[in-house]
């Protein structure tokens, strides 16, 4: 089954890769793991904590549009710069140099026709907003990796998710906080470890 997940939805990703303005965060088959657990979650909406320049926001619309689901997807980021806040902020975005900013996620969701099922909440994830949602089907938590954050996203998070809860950059040696969350996702009693690959870890809440 592994090796079927990391092929996931591949067409879809390499098209976003190539032709996004900015940057999809892709490494050890992490959209390929989100688009995968996206399939599992069926109904309901989806919250995305950082959101970069779109990338994973458009692949999860994506998936929703092809298995008919029902449900948005919200996405929370200040989207001020990349990590701006954090001891390793920079105006921005590190690798493609593209700025982090609404109007650039903008241009992506309107060029991926994906607009209409994506919101954007520009803040900071701790507290939730209040604009969001009650209820979710699945979370995608790609936030701010350092310090408390990681394990705080978490907490905010999984008692407002029905389905799946998907970290990523979940790696011990390069993210140990966020390494340090999921541990904690795996001792909860109300959730089971679906998946650890990669640096892409998928809980969902037991029934």
């Amino acid at each position: 089954m592994r090796e079927n997940i990391q092929k996931f939805f591949q067409s879809e990703i390499d098209h976003i890769m190539r032709t996004m303005q900015g940057r999809l965060c892709y490494e050890e088959s992490n959209c390929n793991y989100l688009a995968w657990a996206l399939s599992q979650a069926g109904d309901g909406h989806h919250l995305e904590i950082g959101t970069l320049h779109g990338g994973s926001a458009i692949l999860v619309a994506l998936v929703k549009r092809q298995y008919g689901y029902e449900g948005d997807v919200w996405c929370v980021d200040p989207l001020d710069g990349y990590y701006m806040g954090t001891p390793f902020e920079f105006p921005v975005d590190w690798e493609s140099k593209v700025p982090v900013s609404p109007e650039i996620l903008m241009a992506n969701l309107e060029f991926f026709n994906v607009a209409d099922r994506v919101h954007i909440v520009q803040a900071r994830s701790d507290p939730l907003p209040a604009e969001l949602p009650e209820r979710f089907a699945s979370a995608f938590i790609d936030g701010d990796h350092w310090g408390p954050a990681p394990l705080q996203d978490w907490r905010n998070v999984k008692p407002r998710v029905d389905g799946y809860v998907i970290f990523d950059n979940a790696d011990l040696v390069k993210h140990p906080n966020v390494w340090a969350a999921t541990l904690e996702a795996a001792a909860d009693p109300e959730w089971e470890t679906i998946l650890t690959e990669g640096i892409t870890a998928v809980f969902r809440r037991m029934a």
